[in-house]
């Protein structure tokens, strides 16, 4: 069986989605891996949120001044084998984030990246 850490190890200062709850989940010894939801901004920034928060109608430097999101090549950074489950919120401009997530992770040398939509 695998133990996924939905949207990572969170506490009262780690906040969902954020870089460092995905870390955290990546080090937890039972975990096979991680998983989170991403979005695509107006400017074609891939974020980590599972609120959608107006973000496909606004600039990531817009949405930044408000709230802290990572972005997608950040977490894809670490460096790890274990599963990455991500799980893609849109609403629409299907292509536009398929070519942005393509290049996205086209830089990855991690194997264990699936993707996931359910809308």
């Amino acid at each position: 069986m695998k133990y996924i850490i939905h949207r990572g190890i969170t506490n009262n200062y780690i906040k969902e989605n954020s870089y460092c709850a995905i870390k955290r989940a990546l080090n937890d010894i039972n975990s096979s891996g991680v998983e989170f939801d991403i979005r695509l901004t107006k400017d074609n920034k891939i974020v980590l949120s599972h609120d959608s928060i107006n973000i496909e109608n606004s600039n990531y430097t817009d949405i930044v001044k408000k709230k802290y999101l990572n972005t997608l090549d950040n977490i894809l950074s670490i460096n790890t084998s274990k599963i990455l489950l991500i799980d893609i919120k849109v609403r629409n401009n299907y292509k536009r984030f398929a070519k942005e997530i393509i290049k996205c992770l086209s830089t990855t040398k991690n194997k264990n990246i699936y993707l996931a939509s359910f809308h």
